[in-house]
């Protein structure tokens, strides 16, 4: 379970699909939106797996 919470692709919502630019831009998106600490929800944020702001 443990390899499903802390999927870097369900953190940064994004599907296995995406390209090496997709991934380094949502990277980026996401340091500068912790940055400001505003809160980012991703579709994949399924309330079954609990929150993730332990990133934030």
């Amino acid at each position: 379970m443990d390899a499903i919470l802390n999927n870097p692709f369900r953190i940064l919502g994004l599907p296995t699909t995406d390209s090496d630019k997709e991934i380094a831009k949502r990277v980026s998106d996401f340091l500068i939106t912790a940055e400001i600490r505003k809160k980012v929800i991703y579709k994949t944020d399924f309330p079954i797996f609990g929150k993730i702001d332990s990133y934030l």
